[in-house]
């Protein structure tokens, strides 16, 4: 008796974890908060899609099977992928990610031209993703590398994590609450941020405070940081160009236009390290310089804050890079370095370094 009261019971508990397994799943699987399956669009802004692009970034780019990929962080995720398209009339995917390390770049452009025919490349470097902070080496994978490996752990880790957790059930409500307010999506099909995302940002306050406010938390920060240059990275992006060469892919690097006051903080405190790391670039491969002083940098208005410019400009980039003259591009809107024109068109050149006071002075 007892046997059968003990089944009778299990059974009943066993259906109720199946009934809300199944709940948890359908609830996730519609409302789709880190929008990795895309199957229904019910809310259009995706709560917890900032959070694991990661993921979500790889499922796109294998449905687009692109021709040309753009690398880099979020300052190159705020472009548009279809102002590069212009100038490769290729499928193209933006597969840039926020806070992106070297070492993810790396592993994201072998993945690519294993698996698809790409032909073109651009990525855009800022001097932050090539440093270390207080001797810690920033070279880790924070994305899930085992997908990239066809490991099978990790698609069933990633289907418990997007479908069955509290924790994916929790960002379902906060999507479903959100939408009512704020309909827009962070990511288009390209794999870059929208622009409803990006005006959503600049609705949060003025353009002086959103500026003034990235400075701050930069000063704060570097201030109170040791910075050097990480071998490791440089040999990793050193890594990533050999691979385009070998496989001939057409590539263009080009350096990120943080805003000049930006710049010029970091040249408060890492002058020295900074033109280090552009040497040490120019080294192993020709780029475009939008950083510095310029028509562009100088103008709050070009600007989400301090560190993101807008997406408008990445069509005076990509006209720069491709010497597009049907596009008005500032004249000193973007420098092509090499290693042999490095010392003189350089913004910093040896002579100030030490001297960062007369750089803000040295581009007039």
């Amino acid at each position: 008796m007892d046997y059968f009261l003990y089944k009778k019971h299990l059974i009943k508990v066993s259906t109720i974890i199946v009934v809300c397994l199944a709940v948890f799943f359908s609830i996730n699987y519609v409302i789709d908060p880190y929008n990795i399956n895309q199957k229904f669009n019910i809310c259009k802004n995706k709560k917890g899609e900032c959070k694991r692009e990661r993921v979500s970034k790889f499922f796109r780019l294998n449905e687009v099977k692109p021709n040309a990929i753009m690398l880099g962080a979020s300052r190159t995720e705020f472009l548009n992928a279809r102002d590069f398209a212009k100038y490769t009339n290729n499928a193209v995917y933006n597969l840039a990610l926020s806070g992106a390390t070297i070492h993810e770049q790396l592993i994201l452009l072998k993945y690519s031209i294993k698996h698809f025919n790409i032909k073109n490349v651009i990525i855009g470097i800022s001097f932050s993703g090539f440093t270390t902070t207080n001797g810690i080496d920033d070279y880790r994978e924070t994305f899930p590398l085992g997908l990239y490996e066809k490991k099978m752990s990790t698609p069933l880790k990633i289907f418990f994590e997007n479908y069955l957790s509290k924790s994916a059930l929790k960002l379902s409500y906060e999507t479903i609450m959100a939408n009512k307010d704020e309909q827009f999506q962070f990511l288009d099909d390209t794999g870059s941020r929208t622009l409803d995302f990006q005006r959503f940002l600049i609705s949060k306050d003025e353009t002086t405070n959103r500026i003034n406010k990235t400075l701050k938390d930069l000063e704060e920060s570097i201030s109170s940081t040791s910075v050097s240059l990480s071998n490791r990275k440089i040999q990793a992006f050193k890594r990533m160009i050999e691979i385009c060469k070998k496989n001939n892919v057409v590539y263009n690097v080009f350096m990120t236009p943080i805003h000049f006051d930006y710049y010029n903080l970091i040249c408060d405190y890492h002058l020295e390290k900074l033109y280090e790391w552009k040497k040490e670039i120019a080294l192993i491969t020709n780029y475009t310089d939008f950083s510095g002083k310029n028509d562009i940098t100088t103008n709050d208005n070009n600007y989400i804050e301090g560190s993101h410019v807008k997406q408008q400009i990445g069509k005076l980039i990509f006209a720069r890079i491709y010497n597009d003259n049907n596009v008005d591009v500032p004249i000193n809107f973007g420098k092509s370095i090499t290693f042999k024109n490095f010392e003189h068109l350089s913004y910093i050149p040896p002579a100030i370094l030490g001297e960062s006071n007369l750089l803000r002075n040295q581009a007039k």
